[in-house]
């Protein structure tokens, strides 16, 4: 259990053909913001959430948010086995209050209270009715 959790939160692998994109604006909701700050760095995550636009994995990979980077045809997943091997050879204690310690060190990260503070957002614009006609108008945009 600890070797897989710590390969989803510490170490970010993706295949250079990987597109990422957080539509929420254009659909009505503020999301994935906390979650965004643990793949990319504070100006990627503005510009994708004020934006709605696109980000390939190869540009994270050059601005240093993601590691590791697999080609085309390479499983993302053997390598991300790959790394947790390595992991997995380290002191159990040692990676325990190392993991302690870079969640510590994450700037003001509480994923529970930023998720409430963003689903507080949404529910806002919700009653306002502007997310309704976001959301209307994307699924109208949809069936095309």
């Amino acid at each position: 259990l600890l070797l897989k959790r710590l390969t989803v939160d510490m170490i970010k692998i993706a295949e250079e053909n990987a597109v990422f994109e957080f539509k929420e604006i254009d659909r009505g909701a503020i999301g994935m913001i906390s979650q965004s700050y643990r793949l990319m760095s504070p100006q990627m995550v503005r510009y994708s959430m004020l934006s709605g636009g696109s980000i390939s994995a190869k540009q994270l990979y050059q601005n240093g948010d993601i590691p590791v980077i697999v080609s085309t045809g390479e499983s993302a997943l053997e390598r991300a086995e790959a790394v947790a091997r390595v992991i997995s050879t380290k002191d159990r204690d040692l990676l325990i209050d190392t993991k302690k310690a870079l969640n510590g060190l994450e700037k003001n990260f509480d994923p529970e209270n930023d998720m409430r503070l963003e689903q507080a957002f949404t529910f806002s614009n919700n009653i306002k009715g502007k997310s309704s006609s976001l959301r209307r108008t994307f699924l109208d945009k949809s069936k095309l």
